[in-house]
């Protein structure tokens, strides 16, 4: 998501909502700090959003602490976001704040000299600021040296007992941010390499804190995918053809097979197919090939989790190098996994072969008989295809099925506008009297009706 297309990604009431914070002028402060957004925003409560972009226009990371949680984004981020892309991403030469932090104003006035003494003053009495001084910016140091120092320093300062406390987690954070910077200054000069070394570093210092850490409030898991996504800011800056791509595929795929990713598949997913678009390279592209085939041949020890997340690795090395038709097939080959039978379903649907899509529903619905979530979700399938093919009875029968099972608002409407029609109120009568007659459904009903 992005400052150009994040009204697609916003149900349109948060989007309302969030411009007529923005237009009425309810952004109380929008700051640009430690390389991210902070805005107050509030009418009779202010909430604090924040909004930290990587490269691109792109929103790497986004929150706010207000309760709303029934969507990703509330109107108190639409509103920001509006902000922001009428003032411009922060990596843009546009005004950096509407409301300049008192600090950094008065900062601003005061001489060199006198920064300097105040600088000299600090780090003489704080040896955490002395020394962080030293690794960033002491002509050429070793930077994974100085940063793993920084890294260990901060975690070593977070543990209790060997062991890293959840009411301490967030201490991790001074460090992190620390060696978030020197990867900053490494992509800033274009040593792609030393930034990709970097990432890698954290990943392994956050993997192995992992196993330590009463990770209970997420900051661990955060953190990792957050490192993880600035790997691929550094490889989407990566010509495909530069010399040096070899080099750095080879960093982060060696980096991607280590054990520490055992138990964690969905990161190994996640950086395997980061390189995919280094795979038009043969070389590459045979490595690539040659693990996947190894680690997903039947009667390996990984399991079928594993399984299932490089098959998905697999299907986005199809999908780049020979295009979507292949990878579909691709796709029916692996129904057993249910991301492929989605995928079949959808290129069904695409294709208007609705016999197919209808199969593959009811075959996914009977085998996945046991798991609620899925089974509705090809019924759901279903539904779509009856209102492609105008199955109006069919529409009618599974829409108070679903109803039943949760999905009010939705189908409410849908079954609702069916009844509305002179032509199947007949046929549709003894599929409303099912519903009404659900009594654990009765109280939504009502509530609708009287809404009507």
């Amino acid at each position: 998501m992005n400052l150009n297309n994040f009204e697609t990604h916003c149900g349109r009431g948060i989007l309302e909502r969030g411009f007529e914070y923005y237009r009425l002028g309810n952004i109380v402060s929008l700051e640009y700090l430690d390389k991210k957004w902070i805005a107050k925003v509030g009418s009779s409560e202010n909430y604090t959003v924040m909004v930290k972009f990587a490269v691109n226009d792109e929103i790497l990371k986004t929150s706010c602490d207000c309760p709303y949680d029934q969507g990703d984004y509330c109107i108190h981020q639409a509103a920001v976001f509006y902000a922001l892309k009428n003032k411009g991403p922060p990596h843009k030469n546009t005004t950096r704040s509407t409301k300049e932090h008192t600090l950094e104003k008065t900062l601003k006035e005061l001489d060199k000299q006198t920064l300097l003494s105040i600088v000299l003053d600090l780090a003489s009495k704080h040896k955490p600021i002395r020394e962080d001084l030293l690794l960033r910016y002491v002509k050429n140091p070793d930077a994974a040296e100085a940063a793993r120092i920084i890294l260990q320093r901060a975690f070593k300062g977070a543990k209790q007992r060997e062991a890293v406390d959840y009411r301490n987690a967030d201490q991790i954070y001074t460090g992190t941010t620390a060696v978030d910077n020197m990867i900053d200054d490494k992509i800033s000069t274009g040593d792609l390499r030393s930034a990709v070394q970097l990432c890698v570093l954290m990943l392994e210092e956050l993997m192995d804190l992992m196993e330590q850490c009463d990770d209970s409030d997420g900051h661990i898991w955060e953190l990792i995918s957050e490192t993880i996504a600035q790997v691929g800011q550094v490889i989407f800056a990566i010509p495909v053809k530069q010399e040096k791509s070899e080099e750095i595929f080879d960093i982060v795929f060696t980096h991607a097979r280590n054990s520490i990713y055992h138990s964690w598949h969905d990161w190994q997913e996640e950086l395997l197919i980061l390189l995919i678009g280094f795979c038009d390279n043969p070389v590459n592209r045979d490595k690539m090939e040659r693990y996947l085939s190894q680690q997903v041949t039947p009667g390996n020890s990984w399991g079928k989790l594993k399984k299932e997340q490089l098959e998905k690795v697999q299907y986005a090395l199809i999908k780049q190098l020979n295009g979507e038709k292949v990878a579909v097939r691709y796709a029916e080959q692996h129904l057993d996994n249910s991301e492929f039978r989605r995928i079949a379903i959808e290129a069904a649907i695409s294709g208007e072969q609705f016999e197919r899509a209808l199969e593959l529903c009811f075959e996914g619905e009977q085998k996945n008989a046991l798991n609620v979530k899925l089974v509705r979700e090809w019924k759901k399938f279903r539904y779509e295809v009856y209102e492609k093919t105008k199955d109006v009875q069919s529409q009618a029968s599974l829409g108070v099925d679903l109803l039943l099972e949760g999905d009010f608002d939705h189908y409410f409407s849908k079954l609702k506008a069916l009844h509305n029609d002179s032509q199947e109120q007949s046929n549709f009568g003894g599929v409303w009297e099912k519903f009404r007659s659900n009594t654990q459904s009765n109280n939504h009903l009502n509530d609708r009706q009287k809404k009507s």
